[in-house]
């Protein structure tokens, strides 16, 4: 007996022990327990879930295979959001051993031709190139890197015919991710230049083109090349986009858009959809009993729309956007994740009151803040929620955009246009000028592709808040505050001891008094929730607040 071995822990035992470690707090065990799975070939999708919700708050320190495994596997997930994977993935680059001499040439802050041909295995590693084509880079020293890559390749590597076959992975992934950020790093006239003498019957050169430019405006031939990496950048960049200008053509428009501060917003939009999302957080569980009605007023391109679409699939749910550009985008996406239920329109919130019906929930996410009259905007919005619904309203917090504040300020004394040229070169400028005074906003995530860099400092209409200026509105409106959704894991433990008296946490005075102390509490915006003054709560409305916004 004494000498009988252990049973090995099956499958389900290391998800189940995951799923508890996760619930109790202990990221690091659900995280280490959530690698072990994600290395198992028969893993589904439980694992990937919980090692994206641990690994936001980890950081990883030394190499390890199987960390660097699971990274892959949880890429190669469909129905995750892939971003939560971020961190890790260019933590392990600076730790695998593979790239200790990429990671010399990337803080180097140059690279050379003797560089390339250094580095060059390196490059085509699947770690590599995966992350290049799932992730949006938000780091500083690697968006220099690639970006010097990216002119050494046009400039010297191509002419001198030092490019093969066997470097489209990682061309292809670099083009992928150039189209992700939408073609947001800093180029020069000589790159211009040689981009016009570029051919395109070479999928080597059509690889090139796509890292400074979208195929499908190049009428290249997709069919240059069998190689995996091409096929997918000819998906990504030539045949999605011809999808979303197919759907394009059956957006219904409700009302006229007659606002003129809606008219700008809209050209905006049209011009830059925002943001151009790649992957999500799918539920592990439908909720088919619920069968309430929600309205996305300002869907965007769709995220929210498509989980709340997957989370229910027998409720009625309506998503509106005043950019076409943006809800062909987010019907492309509904395709790619199956919710097709999901009602897309043409509408301005200031003629929502002409639409038929009323909703259980009313979601209006980053959009009351762009308006002309936003209390205004927030009054339509009231006329299309039942007199027992719930509603999620998000605004810009005045104290945490202070770092914005100071960008939008220095481009209005510069009297910088929202162009594409002025926002790579007030990037760049930031980028590469140590200790620029505005250097803070590169902790920002919004400032790594085009449309949100614009969103966040060039938007043409802004207007923030503070709490006690919310209050104000919302009893006026005659509305309760019931809780805010998602502050962060850390938040509410230090609010709960800092007022015991408020175990519900939806006194907004305390809450100002907090964000004070902890300015970057709200960065992702004030995200509340609120019922009519005095109004009981059905159930379909408390249903579906509970399940879609529990965090």
């Amino acid at each position: 007996m004494g000498n009988r071995r252990l049973s090995k822990p099956s499958l389900n035992d290391i998800q189940s022990a995951a799923v508890d470690a996760l619930k109790k707090g202990d990221d690091v065990r659900a995280f280490d327990l959530a690698c072990v799975a994600l290395n198992n070939p028969q893993a589904g999708r439980l694992p990937a879930v919980i090692f994206g919700q641990a690994s936001q708050n980890l950081q990883l320190y030394k190499f390890n295979p199987s960390v660097r495994q699971a990274i892959l596997a949880y890429l190669e997930q469909e129905r995750v959001d892939h971003s939560y994977a971020h961190n890790m993935w260019t933590a392990m680059l600076t730790l695998d051993p593979v790239f200790q001499e990429l990671m010399a040439v990337v803080q180097s802050r140059k690279v050379t031709v003797d560089d390339w041909l250094r580095i060059e295995p390196a490059l085509q590693d699947s770690f590599l190139t995966r992350g290049l084509q799932k992730l949006i880079l938000r780091n500083p020293t690697y968006e220099l890197f690639f970006r010097n890559i990216r002119k050494l390749v046009l400039m010297e590597l191509w002419p001198a015919g030092l490019l093969k076959t066997k470097n489209l992975p990682f061309l292809c992934a670099l083009a992928e991710q150039c189209y992700s950020n939408e073609y947001v790093y800093a180029l020069s006239a000589e790159e211009e230049k040689a981009l016009a003498s570029l051919p395109h019957d070479n999928p080597v050169s059509v690889a090139i083109l796509g890292c400074y430019r979208p195929l499908c405006d190049a009428g290249i031939d997709h069919r240059l090349s069998a190689v995996a990496a091409f096929r997918s950048l000819v998906r990504v960049q030539v045949l999605e986009p011809r999808r979303e200008a197919e759907l394009m053509e059956g957006i219904r428009r409700e009302g006229a858009i007659e606002d003129s501060v809606s008219q700008n917003v809209r050209a905006m939009y049209e011009e830059n959809p925002y943001p151009r999302w790649q992957s999500i957080d799918l539920p592990l569980k439908k909720r088919e009993g619920i069968t309430g009605r929600m309205l996305i007023a300002g869907c965007g391109t769709g995220r929210t729309a498509t989980q709340m679409g997957n989370v229910f699939p027998n409720a009625q749910i309506v998503a509106c956007d005043i950019s076409r550009r943006s809800i062909s985008y987010a019907m492309r996406m509904a395709e790619k994740f199956g919710n097709g239920h999901v009602q897309f329109l043409q509408q301005d919130i200031m003629t929502i009151d002409q639409m038929e019906g009323r909703f259980d929930v009313v979601e209006c996410s980053g959009v009351l803040h762009h308006m002309a009259d936003p209390v205004a905007g927030w009054e339509k919005l009231l006329t299309k929620l039942e007199p027992d619904g719930m509603m999620l309203v998000c605004l810009y917090s005045e104290k945490a955009r202070e770092d914005v504040k100071a960008v939008r300020d220095y481009i209005a004394g510069r009297g910088m246009e929202p162009t594409a040229e002025n926002i790579r070169a007030l990037r760049a400028e930031i980028l590469d000028t140590p200790g620029h005074p505005l250097a803070r906003i590169l902790r920002s995530r919004d400032f790594y592709t085009l449309s949100e860099a614009r969103d966040l400092v060039f938007h043409i209409q802004e207007t923030t808040y503070s709490l006690p200026m919310i209050r104000k509105i919302v009893d006026g409106l005659g509305l309760e505050f019931i809780r805010f959704k998602n502050p962060d894991n850390r938040t509410p433990r230090l609010y709960a001891a800092r007022y015991p008296d408020d175990p519900d946490m939806n006194d907004l005075d305390h809450w100002h008094e907090f964000e004070q102390d902890h300015p970057l509490t709200f960065s992702g915006m004030y995200k509340m929730i609120f019922k009519k003054k005095g109004a009981k709560v059905s159930e379909a409305a408390q249903s579906m607040i509970q399940v879609a916004y529990s965090g």
